[in-house]
């Protein structure tokens, strides 16, 4: 922008103006950069931000602490969808929860929360994303097999996807990496069996003797790998998709079909029965008149 005191013909001028189609983008884009990095230094900022992420680590490595931050998240009446993030973190690692802890938690978010949130527990339950331990957790398995856990990992210059996370690696897409090894899935088949759910790993086959004989494929052509995530699939997982294209040089591309982008927050949401609570709302109403006649 200082070159335009400098501007002394024509030509001069129209120089500037192909610059500032240039840079006025490169602008737009650092405008929207500076607008997320405030976003994310607000968040980062927020009380007990640091705390959440201390007790989801404390989940993840099975480790102790992690019971007594949900006490504490209960007691103070934290936000619902932050507890129930952490109980069903929690349920989903340690293959559910301790029969006498599970009926305590559900008493304590019908009593903290409201009889009405007694239909999200019962749709959390039906998922499986929080309920009774009646097996053995096989977390530490998968974790090891699959190294679900990398220490160290260089946010700079990510080695391994689990950089999304911070040293986590997203479990589903450990078996897409496994899945597009020599051998697929079957080569692996110890590691996939230990995964909650069925595995069905499926060739293609031309029946007919009259089909036409496929072409060849270059051997320089990328190959395409179509990822499908019912249900949704998160930033993260994405982001770690990515990184393995970039690994691949060129090579092998993912296509990724999902139902939706979701988060924690939004997955819960869905869960979520929306029930209005009259009772709760005339017992407010009658607060709000009493203490207005005071």
């Amino acid at each position: 922008y200082a070159m335009k005191d400098k501007l002394t013909s024509i030509t001069d001028i129209n120089e500037l103006v192909k610059k500032l189609k240039v840079v006025q983008p490169e602008h737009a884009s650092l405008g929207n950069h500076i607008n997320l990095c405030s976003k994310l230094s607000a968040i980062l900022k927020e009380p007990g931000f640091g705390a959440d992420i201390n007790a989801e680590h404390a989940i993840m490595y099975m480790e102790d602490g992690a019971i007594e931050y949900i006490d504490d998240c209960l007691s103070r009446r934290e936000p619902l969808y932050k507890v129930l993030r952490l109980l069903c973190l929690y349920s989903v690692i340690n293959n559910g929860l301790k029969p006498k802890l599970f009926d305590l938690y559900r008493r304590e978010i019908l009593q903290n929360y409201g009889y009405e949130m007694m239909f999200t527990l019962q749709n959390l339950e039906k998922a499986g994303l929080l309920r009774r331990q009646e097996v053995k957790p096989v977390f530490p398995a998968l974790r090891k097999n699959f190294r679900l856990i990398v220490e160290d990992v260089d946010l700079n210059n990510p080695a391994d996807i689990a950089y999304v996370y911070s040293g986590y690696a997203p479990l589903s897409i450990r078996v897409v990496e496994t899945a597009v090894k020599p051998g697929g899935l079957r080569a692996n088949e110890e590691l996939i069996r230990g995964i909650p759910g069925s595995a069905v790993e499926v060739e293609q086959h031309v029946e007919s003797e009259d089909a036409v004989e496929p072409t060849p494929m270059p051997a320089q052509k990328t190959s395409v790998v179509a990822v499908c995530f019912v249900g949704g699939v998160t930033h993260a997982e994405i982001a770690a998709l990515r990184h393995l294209s970039q690994k691949e040089e060129g090579r092998r591309d993912y296509l990724i079909i999902t139902t939706k982008i979701i988060n924690g927050r939004t997955m819960l949401k869905g869960l979520t029965d929306e029930i209005q609570n009259a009772i709760k709302e005339e017992a407010l109403a009658a607060a709000g008149q009493t203490q207005s006649r005071s």
